[in-house]
């Protein structure tokens, strides 16, 4: 990651999300492919609510790393704006 954290501050969701689990799977082992099972992405920020990709959600990130194609805008990513009270 620490090749690109310039490119951080202007990326989209799905771009740092991409990053995070190429990282992720430059810490497993040879004989462990990373899968939706053993592995999760939480996706946190001052002006977003807390989301846990996980299961389903995170497989669609994952099918495309492993075809090293860019994933599309996935709505089922909260983008909702979290607010003060």
């Amino acid at each position: 990651m620490e090749k690109h954290f310039e490119t951080f501050k202007d990326a989209d969701l799905d771009t740092l999300i991409t990053h995070a689990l190429h990282a992720l799977k430059g810490t497993t082992g040879e004989n462990m492919e990373l899968t939706s099972k053993n592995a999760s992405i939480s996706v946190v920020g001052s002006d977003r609510n807390y989301d846990l990709l996980e299961g389903e959600k995170l497989e669609k990130y994952l099918s495309a790393l492993e075809n090293d194609t860019t994933v599309e805008r996935q709505d089922d990513v909260d983008d909702e704006v979290m607010t003060a009270d």
